[in-house]
């Protein structure tokens, strides 16, 4: 980067080196069963773990080398901890339920307040699986859906803030 040092247009020169890796692990089970010819079930769980690392190197020198600033380095890391299961229920092929539930832990946290749960569920009916659409030329798939769910969030600041 070249700009104005110090106001008096010699210029600075700053190097940054900055090194990343996300480690991704995760395991899940489903099971899809149907019967009766009018229930469908379906029924995923999981767990995940993720590992974020970052190391970062800078200097900031003049044109000629000389070194401006006390060069920077630093280099953090964090966790991120899932459990999660999720249950899908059709009935007739019309009316279905989702629900979810997630606990989700990160070291980013105080041990106090590390670990969050979200939940969500779901209510959705096939309208034109009704007889009074199923023969329609014009609507090929229409479905209302009604939802409520909570979210969390990690992506703070920096990686231990409190």
């Amino acid at each position: 980067m070249y700009t104005a040092n110090r106001k008096d247009s010699t210029g600075l020169v700053e190097r940054v080196k900055q090194d990343k890796r996300n480690y991704l692990l995760d395991f899940y089970a489903n099971y899809t069963n149907t019967f009766a010819d009018k229930h469908a079930v379906n029924f995923m769980a999981g767990y995940g773990w993720q590992h974020f690392w970052k190391r970062m190197n800078s200097s900031t020198n003049d044109p000629r080398g000389n070194e401006l600033f006390s060069p920077k380095h630093y280099e953090t890391e964090y966790y991120l901890l899932s459990f999660y299961g999720r249950l899908n229920y059709t009935f007739n092929d019309r009316y279905m339920l989702t629900a979810t539930l997630r606990s989700d832990g990160s070291s980013r946290f105080s041990k106090d307040n590390r670990w969050g749960i979200f939940q969500s569920v779901a209510l959705g009916w096939r309208i034109n699986q009704e007889a009074f659409l199923k023969e329609s030329k014009v609507i090929s798939d229409l479905k209302l859906r009604l939802s409520y769910g909570v979210t969390g969030q990690q992506d703070i600041i920096n990686d231990y803030p409190y």
